[in-house]
């Protein structure tokens, strides 16, 4: 039950790039005033973009799961895919910023480093739409599910709060951000909450210590909390056997 529960705790849902293609990432309505208007309605621009969601969605749950083999194909793509024909100009700098990012996260060694090259490539997204004019669709629920005690509570608003930690970083948002910290700050369980199994209580506690000092870090800082979260579920997914 605990590596089921570990898996809905952490790892981003599966991706259907034709669902993202077919619904606009971007809320057209959201970049009145924009120097730099983009037709959003586009299907071909809504399939480009749904196309480096699902990749990035897909690299974060395998890094996640502790599979960085399994995610350097999609790094590779987001690192060297082709630009989009007739691109806004500012996208110029925030694309070659995630393509480094991305070449980053795909030549690390341990789940730690991809997460932080991860994070630096929502940092860059969030930096584009906010250029833009645009706001990003974030797909977890507006509020946290609610606290508890048990395992099936723990691990479900672990699950929304890290979720919100990526969606902070590509609206971007303060308030998003204040708001996984709080979901994920709660006191972690105890070795009997956790069903015996002992060598998974650190994780739990580490998480709590890396909430707890993510609260009033800089959005310049938020890559690197990212990077560090996700190398305490990598770790903590290991070593409850699960891949």
């Amino acid at each position: 039950m605990l590596p089921l529960l570990a898996a809905l705790a952490c790892a981003p849902k599966p991706v259907d790039p034709a669902a993202l293609a077919a619904d606009a990432l971007l809320e057209p309505a959201a970049q009145a005033g924009a120097s730099d208007p983009v037709d959003w309605e586009r299907e071909a621009l809504k399939a480009h973009m749904g196309e480096h969601l699902a990749r990035v969605n897909a690299a974060r749950e395998r890094i996640v799961r502790g599979e960085l083999d399994a995610a350097r194909v999609d790094l590779a793509w987001l690192a060297a895919h082709e630009a989009f024909p007739g691109e806004p100009a500012v996208w110029g700098g925030f694309l070659t910023a995630m393509r480094g990012q991305a070449a980053a996260a795909a030549s690390a060694t341990d789940a730690g480093s991809a997460g932080r090259a991860l994070g630096a490539i929502g940092i860059e997204c969030g930096g584009c739409h906010a250029s833009l004019g645009v706001k990003a669709r974030t797909p977890e629920a507006a509020e946290p599910p609610p606290s508890g005690s048990d395992r099936h509570h723990h691990a479900s608003r672990q699950g929304w709060g890290i979720q919100r930690l990526w969606s902070a970083m590509v609206l971007p948002s303060d308030v998003a951000w204040a708001d996984a910290m709080y979901a994920l700050r709660e006191p972690p369980l105890s070795v009997l909450d956790l069903g015996g199994e002992a060598a998974l209580q650190p994780f739990a506690e580490q998480l709590g210590e890396l909430t707890a000092a993510g609260r009033t870090f800089a959005p310049e800082d938020r890559a690197a909390t990212y990077g560090a979260v996700v190398a305490t579920c990598a770790g903590c997914h290991a070593a409850a056997g699960l891949r």
